[in-house]
């Protein structure tokens, strides 16, 4: 394993400057810099773990989904690939459009090369609507209405 520059250490090489900036204020930004530096570090060490994780329980019922060609399985969601992310977004009935983080996350997951999805319970008008106003994944919604799927995960 790589040693690591002790985080403070590091940031004390940063020599960006701003005009006029304070002495406390260097000192502040420098130590918010090094909380930043160790923060990324504990998400790397957090995704080292997660990659590490041996396999999670067996999924034994095909869950149904409700999509633009009527209902498909779990099963059936894989396509040509052996992963595959559902990704849950919060998108009820109630919103006129979708979550903001869970779009942003939509948008990042739609590029992976694994079979990606996005469901929610929004019903089939509300469903159609945020596809056609936001083109975020090459893939159709897939809608869980009151199935097992949303409670059961």
């Amino acid at each position: 394993m790589v040693e690591l520059k002790p985080a403070k250490e590091l940031a004390k090489t940063n020599s960006t400057r701003f005009p006029n900036e304070s002495d406390a204020y260097r000192a502040a930004r420098d130590a918010l810099l090094a909380e930043e530096i160790e923060l990324r570090r504990h998400l790397w060490r957090v995704a080292e773990q997660r990659r590490a994780l041996p396999p999670g329980g067996e999924v034994t019922k095909d869950y149904q989904f409700e999509g633009p060609k009527g209902a498909i399985g779990l099963a059936g969601l894989f396509g040509d690939h052996d992963t595959l992310v559902v990704y849950s977004m919060m998108y009820g009935p109630q919103r006129a459009q979708g979550c903001p983080m869970c779009t942003a996350q939509a948008q990042r997951l739609g590029r992976r090369s694994s079979s990606y999805r996005a469901a929610g319970s929004a019903g089939r008008g509300c469903s159609l609507s945020l596809r056609a106003d936001r083109e975020i994944w090459n893939k159709p919604w897939l809608e869980t209405f009151e199935t097992l799927f949303r409670h059961q995960r």
